[in-house]
């Protein structure tokens, strides 16, 4: 498996802007690796992810730092450092997203295909509470449901967390508008989805990405703070799961995975950062 070592940076301030490389790190074959290993968290974007991971937070911030009084007014342009547009027809990229695709549709499982239906329409609880649907089954999963949050814990932070849901939904919707690309699968008819696709062109970014990253990453910093770094950890994991699993059901393109994974990095520091939203969270 592909690894690169994961930095983090207690200020997120250090590096270079992750957009300069796109091309080049597009070029990695990071989502192959799901078919080659069986490691629980090493799958489809393991790889890339990390790349993916230290460089949302380890780029230069153009964002500003200062505190707001209602951090949910913040426009979703200030987030148009963090996306660029997607690859073009004819490009490595575009077709990579589309061998990334097949590869990914001859290797998931039954369990992902449901799991990424039960997922549809995703809401605080629905993504991060370890209670489930009987149907879906962790043993059949690389998650594991028993890292999540219990029943007390989603009723504590859902106020909260509902409505950072929907401000990441602002943003992506924004963007989703902005650059208006199709599915894979009204693009290449041998891509075969196995759960619904969403109507419109609106797969990039991808919000339930973004929304899996942005949370992942909130509670990950959360844990660590409490000093829980294992449970830190599995949190960041499993919001990149979140995203990964668009891309192996076949209804996001690989890089409109990575575009928001890219967004919810971005609003996840952007909110750690205002002094209203840090001031809320750590008081729950």
């Amino acid at each position: 498996m592909f690894e690169v070592q994961r930095v983090r940076h207690e200020t997120f301030t250090c590096g270079e802007n992750w957009l300069d490389s796109w091309p080049r790190l597009l070029e990695l074959s990071y989502f192959l690796q799901r078919s080659l290993t069986g490691h629980k968290w090493g799958g489809v974007m393991g790889a890339w992810t990390r790349i993916l991971f230290i460089a949302a937070f380890g780029i230069s911030i153009s964002l500003s730092a200062k505190s707001s009084d209602d951090w949910y007014k913040i426009p979703p342009e200030d987030f148009q450092s963090f996306i660029q547009n997607f690859p073009q027809p004819g490009s490595e990229p575009y077709q990579q997203d589309y061998e990334t695709l097949l590869k990914l549709q001859s290797t998931r499982s039954q369990e992902e295909c449901q799991l990424g239906r039960y997922l549809k329409w995703p809401n605080f609880a629905s993504l991060f509470a370890k209670d489930k649907p009987e149907y879906l089954d962790d043993h059949l999963l690389p998650v594991d449901f028993d890292d999540l949050l219990s029943k007390s814990e989603i009723e504590k932070y859902k106020p909260l967390m509902n409505r950072v849901l929907r401000f990441s939904s602002k943003v992506t919707r924004h963007y989703k508008t902005l650059y208006a690309r199709d599915r894979p699968s009204r693009i290449n008819s041998h891509i075969k989805p196995c759960a619904e696709v969403p109507e419109g062109k609106k797969s990039y970014p991808s919000s339930h990405t973004a929304k899996g990253a942005l949370l992942g990453c909130l509670f990950s910093e959360k844990f660590k703070t409490l000093g829980n770094h294992e449970r830190a950890e599995k949190f960041l994991e499993y919001g990149e799961y979140m995203g990964d699993l668009r891309a192996i059901i076949g209804v996001h393109h690989p890089s409109d995975v990575v575009a928001g994974k890219s967004i919810g990095y971005a609003i996840c520091d952007r909110l750690l950062r205002d002094e209203s939203f840090h001031k809320a969270f750590k008081a729950l």
